[in-house]
C-alpha cells in the first residue's frame, strides 16, 4: 500500500500465482504499460481504493491459465484508463486490520509521502 508506480514500470505490480495479494491505496501512472495487476494460477487478488492514471489494463486475468484466478476490485479511481472486465469475484478477507484512504485522495497522499524525507 501507498506505493507510486510511474514511468518505465511495465507490468507485474503485482502478478499473482497461487497466493493471496492485497493491493490498496497505490498510485499508478505508467503510460504505455502492458498491465498493472494480473491474476494467475489459483490466485486471489483484492484490489481496493487505488488511483489508476493513464494506464493500460488496471487489472486482468491471465488468459493462458486454466487455474481460475479470482479478482475483486472495489473503490478504485480510473482516469484515462479503460475499465477492465471482471473484478467481481469472491476472494479472501484480509486477516489484519487496515485503513483505506478515499481513492480520490490516494494520488495526492502518495505523492506527498514519496521520496526522501530527512
Amino acid at each position: 500500500h501507498h506505493n507510486w508506480f510511474s514511468t518505465l514500470c511495465n507490468a507485474r505490480m503485482p502478478s499473482n500465482r497461487y497466493g493471496t495479494v492485497h493491493v490498496y491505496n497505490n498510485y499508478f501512472n505508467c503510460p504505455g504499460n502492458d498491465y498493472i495487476v494480473r491474476g494467475r494460477l489459483f490466485s486471489q487478488t483484492l484490489i481496493e481504493n487505488n488511483y489508476y492514471d493513464n494506464v493500460n489494463s488496471a487489472w486482468e486475468y491471465d488468459a493462458n491459465t486454466s487455474g481460475e484466478p479470482r479478482i475483486k476490485a472495489v473503490g478504485n479511481v480510473l482516469v484515462n484508463t479503460v475499465t477492465p472486465t471482471g473484478g467481481n469475484d469472491n476472494v479472501f478477507t484480509p486477516p489484519y486490520s487496515y485503513t483505506l484512504d478515499d481513492a480520490n485522495s490516494v494520488k495526492a497522499n502518495v505523492m506527498a509521502g514519496a521520496g526522501c524525507h530527512l
